[in-house]
């Protein structure tokens, strides 16, 4: 009798088990709340909710298998930036923080005001804090029709176009040159307001 009821036990675990590996390979389509939030209804159609090792030993499953999944993906979206700016002239961030993993990274810059570009035109450059006096001083003579940087200029390490009120841009670029060791200053280069529309960009 004893023997009987484990064997039945024995096939319910491993019923469950070969049930969730199935929810797990399904995850490339599903998030991965609603693969638990489905493990766990086929735990109670089962009837062996009560049976803690097994439960605490599947989710350690789960939690290794979207450790390597889901959680590339957290990664991929931290190199994605967005910052914003209005018509006061401030960015919404005087710092941003990015990670060396990422080779690529993103920065979308969104002008939240009213004005034109050619009253209240913003853009988002990032070079080298001990690069940064020149890049402004001689993007202020390329003019308008350049975004205010020298054409060219191995100075900047990216820059997005100006833009006006209710608009927004980004810049993609790599970090293959960049050093975590390195102050990089973020600013917006229209004549008069680097001087307030700046911050640090650090490299972890």
């Amino acid at each position: 009798m004893g023997n009987t009821l484990q064997e039945k036990r024995n096939c319910l675990k491993w019923n469950l088990i070969v049930k969730f590996s199935h929810y797990i390979n399904q995850s490339d389509k599903e998030d991965c709340v609603t693969t638990w939030i489905k493990f766990l209804w086929r735990c109670a159609h089962l009837n062996i909710a009560a049976n803690k090792t097994l439960i605490l030993g599947s989710f350690f499953l789960w939690w290794m298998t979207f450790s390597a999944k889901g959680f590339t993906e957290i990664t991929e979206l931290d190199c994605s930036l967005v910052i914003s700016a209005g018509d006061a002239m401030q960015f919404s961030s005087t710092e941003i923080v990015a990670t060396q993993s990422c080779a690529v990274i993103t920065v979308t810059l969104m002008h939240t005001g009213k004005l034109p570009a050619s009253g209240m035109g913003h853009n988002w450059v990032l070079t080298r804090e001990a690069d940064f006096r020149g890049v402004v001083s001689d993007g202020i003579d390329a003019g308008v029709s350049n975004n205010f940087i020298l054409e060219g200029d191995s100075r900047v390490l990216a820059f997005t176009r100006m833009i006006g009120g209710g608009e927004s841009t980004a810049v993609s670029f790599s970090t293959e040159n960049m050093k975590t060791s390195e102050k990089y200053i973020f600013f917006c280069s229209y004549p008069g307001h680097w001087g307030i529309m700046k911050g640090t960009f650090l490299l972890t």
